[in-house]
């Protein structure tokens, strides 16, 4: 079972305030905890393969297309139009940051 001092020192270095019964409660769950891991530790994985995912999928995410580059440049053009103040295709806005 791990001992108060180590259960002292982990919160210090984990920055977590602990009272006096708290560190009780972390004693036993911390041990709880490698006594899981040791276990764990008993079956030989030798063969398995490493995996990365469990399941074995890879992000899927739709290609950036533009749908329809006309109706982009249409909104740019009322953009401009609306905007008081444009310079190479930008809106110019008062400084807000000296």
């Amino acid at each position: 079972m791990i001992d108060d001092k180590t259960v002292r020192h982990i919160a210090h270095l984990a920055h977590v305030g602990l009272n006096d019964n708290d560190i009780g409660k972390f004693s036993k769950e911390l041990s709880a905890i490698l006594e899981y891991i040791k276990e764990l530790d008993r079956y030989d994985t030798t063969e398995v393969d490493a995996i990365a995912h469990a399941t074995g999928l890879e992000n899927q995410a739709r290609k950036d297309i533009s749908k329809d580059a006309a109706l982009a440049n249409i909104k740019k053009e009322l953009l401009e139009e609306q905007a008081p103040k444009t310079q190479n295709d930008f809106v110019v806005v008062p400084r807000v940051i000296e």
